[in-house]
């Protein structure tokens, strides 16, 4: 069969894209090697309990680009978003331990005691207009770190360390490797749905019931009822090149697949070195892309406890001293710092009772690791556990199993240095310094954390912007030139 495109792995970008592709009534083929869903943003069961692969956050649940994905499909309030109430900001190692626990209704209720409701609504309209406005004004802090911006205004050393933690968790990356203006390009494209949000006086933050898998799910169901098809466990060997454009690929067990657009979330220099080959593209094209610097790979412990022993949802946990200097070491000299590592908690179970068994709780830490470090990765994993106990006391004597996910965990997802998020938002990789989500090569694009000219986020909804840009771009113009209508 011919498809109007197929799209390389089903991670977020890739379902977001397929969702764009199948709404616009073409035939989409959706290949996954592994045998779910979502790449990195997903679950499995394990025990009773349903863990994700790693602790994300959704910045702006059903006001971002995953609910507009879910639209293009009719899948619109599908996916059901617990919206963050309980969170605790910890700075460890202090006599006095510094924890601030802050609730969406208590911070709702006294900006609206001072501002009226119809003041956010204006603002939520103005705003992305403003965004359009400010882009130029906003590139030049792409010189700036965000560290160097904020050491200006914030002279206290443990807020700023929180501050490095929390921009950790956005970017996957230190503060003084990314620049201000991606922070203040976030900033000013997610204001309108964070204020659209506090007009129902709610934060938008939140976590998707279900676990994470129910966004790729929803995605992949939206796809298949529009005609589009996802089959997973396809492994694909190559992309088909003939007469200097895409043709379709072939899969590892030598089904050749005919298309005229590829889309791959499968990692842009993987992609060019190892689906397409580097021979079909110009040496400065392989140079550029072999030259992106991937950000920092993730360790991950999952946890499961007999009962529940905190009602917090997510938790930053800053390391006493320069967290700073724990990133550098990690970054420059791959070594895993002494200590506690610093670190993210969330409970998917308090937001969703349904993911672990009546009564009990499960919680997953999520933190840094250099992708080739040359410490053992059991040293990581014995501090991580720690780090929980420091977190959350009587941690470990609720403990009923754990395990620990390293790089070589995440790897299999496509990038080989298995990024967080994937090419890191740092300098000269940012804004309209990004990889285009169109490669030189007529007929393949790029999609995921990996690509998107001028496009930012937040993790797993920067993939799905990248996802719908990338489509949309294929529907304006690709198939309008083929002028076939497409092959569905």
């Amino acid at each position: 069969m011919r498809y109007d495109a197929i799209v390389i792995g089903a991670g977020i970008g890739g379902c977001a894209a397929g969702c764009v592709l199948a709404g616009a009534g073409k035939k989409v083929l959706v290949l996954e090697r592994m045998g779910r869903t979502g790449g990195r943003c997903s679950s499995e069961e394990k025990f009773g309990y349903k863990m994700d692969l790693g602790g994300h956050i959704i910045i702006r649940c059903e006001y971002g680009p995953i609910e507009e994905a879910l639209r293009r499909v009719g899948k619109g309030g599908v996916v059901k978003f617990r919206h963050l109430k309980k969170l605790m900001l910890k700075h460890s190692g202090l006599e006095v331990k510094m924890g601030v626990k802050m609730g969406s209704k208590e911070i709702n209720n006294l900006i609206f005691s001072i501002i009226p409701p119809e003041i956010f609504t204006a603002v939520s309209q103005i705003m992305p207009l403003a965004s359009g406005m400010m882009s130029g004004i906003v590139k030049q802090y792409d010189d700036m770190s965000i560290g160097e911006m904020l050491k200006k205004y914030v002279k206290s050393e443990q807020i700023q360390d929180l501050a490095d933690l929390i921009q950790f968790v956005l970017f996957g990356m230190p503060y003084s490797l990314t620049p201000a203006g991606e922070l203040l390009r976030i900033a000013l494209d997610s204001t309108s749905g964070l204020l659209g949000s506090a007009t129902e006086r709610e934060l938008s933050i939140g976590y998707p019931l279900g676990g994470l898998i129910s966004i790729p799910e929803a995605m992949c169901e939206g796809i298949r009822e529009k005609g589009g098809e996802v089959r997973l466990d396809v492994d694909v060997k190559k992309i088909i090149i003939e007469d200097e454009r895409v043709a379709g690929v072939e899969s590892a067990d030598g089904e050749v697949i005919n298309a005229p657009v590829v889309i791959s979330n499968g990692g842009i220099k993987e992609t060019v070195n190892d689906l397409v080959g580097e021979q079909y593209f110009e040496s400065g094209y392989v140079d550029r892309i072999n030259g992106l610097i991937s950000g920092f790979a993730p360790w991950c412990l999952r946890a499961a406890l007999d009962s529940s022993i905190t009602d917090i949802e997510v938790a930053l946990n800053v390391p006493v001293g320069n967290l700073e200097e724990q990133f550098s070491q990690m970054w420059y000299k791959r070594r895993i710092p002494e200590g506690m590592p610093a670190h993210m908690v969330i409970s998917p179970s308090n937001m969703d009772p349904e993911l672990a068994p009546c009564g009990k709780q499960s919680l997953i830490a999520y933190g840094p690791v250099a992708y080739n470090t040359d410490d053992s990765l059991d040293k990581l994993e014995e501090f991580a556990l720690k780090a929980l106990e420091d977190t959350f006391p009587g941690f470990t004597a609720h403990l009923m199993w754990h395990d620990f996910l390293t790089p070589a965990d995440y790897a299999v997802f496509g990038e080989k240095e298995a990024s967080i998020i994937g090419i890191a938002q740092t300098f000269n990789q940012v804004g309209d310094k990004r990889p285009s989500t169109v490669s030189p090569m007529e007929g393949l694009y790029f999609v995921g954390g990996e690509a998107g000219r001028d496009i930012s986020g937040v993790g797993v909804e920067l993939c799905a912007r990248s996802g719908i840009a990338c489509a949309d771009y294929i529907v304006r113009t690709v198939f309008q030139k083929l002028g076939d209508g497409g092959a569905g």
